[in-house]
């Protein structure tokens, strides 16, 4: 882990990801996740407001 472990965390959210689409189950960090969220959406997933 001397480059930072960075991939490996990222890694290992994408296979619980790729799980629960394939078992057609839903996660609670998909939304957020998403390639196709946008700024506002992830603030409000989070709580947070602007």
């Amino acid at each position: 882990m001397a480059c930072g472990g960075n991939g490996t965390i990222y890694s290992m959210i994408a296979a619980h990801l790729l799980r629960s689409q394939i078992l057609g189950q839903a996660h609670p960090m998909a939304e957020l996740l998403s390639p196709d969220r946008n700024k506002s959406q992830q603030f409000s997933l989070l709580g947070s407001t602007l």
